[in-house]
């Protein structure tokens, strides 16, 4: 059986550990790719990906990033096949909840939630499952 694919983008390694225990806690036959950087999970995305496209998957995106933050990855996603993004959706999970990029992100049309960090963890079953019903 498939289940749902998640791919966390962040360089901070406690939140990665603390988010895929919680995915690993939340759902069952989750499959988890992790990159501490955006430039190769849009490599995986452009490349590998097209080969696993039975799966609905969600995004955990941190914005803070060196190297290529969220937003340049955003950039960078808008140029992937639609065939792809028809079948992803983008969380941005940041550590600071300030109104512009709350709004910047709402202005993105791939993005689907913006969550504070703090709050991940908070109905986490809930929060991503509604997305999950929607791809």
């Amino acid at each position: 059986m498939k289940g749902n694919r998640y791919i966390i983008i962040d360089d901070d390694l406690t939140s990665v550990e603390l988010t895929k225990m919680t995915i690993q806690n939340s759902f069952n036959n989750a499959h988890i790719s992790t990159y501490s950087n955006a430039e190769e999970a849009l490599n995986f995305l452009s490349s590998d990906f097209k080969t696993e496209l039975g799966y609905n998957t969600i995004i955990l995106l941190d914005l803070d990033m060196p190297q290529m933050n969220g937003w340049n990855f955003l950039e960078h996603y808008d140029l992937l096949s639609d065939k792809i993004k028809d079948r992803v959706k983008i969380i941005i999970v940041s550590g600071y909840d300030n109104v512009e990029n709350r709004k910047r992100a709402y202005m993105n049309r791939y993005v689907t939630e913006f969550i504070v960090k703090n709050d991940l963890y908070k109905n986490f079953y809930f929060r991503i499952s509604k997305h999950l019903n929607a791809a």
